[in-house]
């Protein structure tokens, strides 16, 4: 069973390589990004890289192939097939994600072409704006619960979390942690912190 969309997302350690000629460029294209697809949101189907690359499935068909030997199939909760880095880190599906704080523009809510896996239709409406624009957010257990904010007012940095489902309080507890390290890194030099937590949108 393939684990929670978001229990993996993080940037790549390998090294940029040196520019290489054009020929090999294309040539090497596909493989290169269905890898880079595969490492930061896998396990995806074909669909979800081609709708992240804004090419076709038959466009990408190639880098698939070619990491034959690098890629295992998972089946998917509602039957289909799922690809990964065979040495990608797995956790069971039953090991909960940790709450996360998204910026504008994640890619965890725009790598799927089935983005009910990390965002319900009716948060969709929300956080993905009519002109595009794409939300800040939070994550409980891999999945859209909330956005959020940061404002600075007579050196006060506050982080304001709107839910978008009813919280527990352990998932509200390690939002308001982790919520503390994010206004430190996002405001360092503020005198003083602050956690708000507004009610449940309707």
């Amino acid at each position: 069973e393939p684990p929670r969309a978001g229990a993996r997302c993080a940037p790549r350690a390998d090294p940029v390589p040196a520019p290489a000629s054009p020929g090999v460029v294309r040539e090497g294209a596909p493989r290169n990004v269905v890898r880079a697809h595969l490492a930061a949101v896998g396990p995806a189907t074909r669909a979800d890289t081609a709708d992240w690359t804004g090419q076709t499935v038959g466009a990408l068909l190639p880098g698939f192939l070619a990491l034959a030997d690098e890629l295992v199939e998972l089946r998917g909760p509602n039957g289909e097939t799922l690809f990964d880095l065979s040495d990608a880190p797995r956790p069971p599906a039953a090991v909960a994600a940790p709450v996360r704080f998204l910026p504008k523009w994640d890619s965890l809510l725009l790598a799927h072409k089935r983005r009910t896996r990390v965002i319900s239709d009716e948060h969709r409406k929300v956080v993905i704006r009519k002109n595009g624009d794409v939300m800040e957010t939070v994550t409980s257990d891999g999945f859209v619960a909330g956005s959020w904010g940061v404002t600075s007012k007579r050196g006060v940095a506050t982080l304001t979390l709107t839910p978008f489902v009813a919280l527990p309080k352990q998932v509200a507890a390690a939002l308001e942690e982790e919520g503390g390290r994010l206004l430190r890194f996002l405001a360092p030099d503020a005198k003083d912190f602050a956690f708000e937590l507004l009610p449940t949108l309707p």
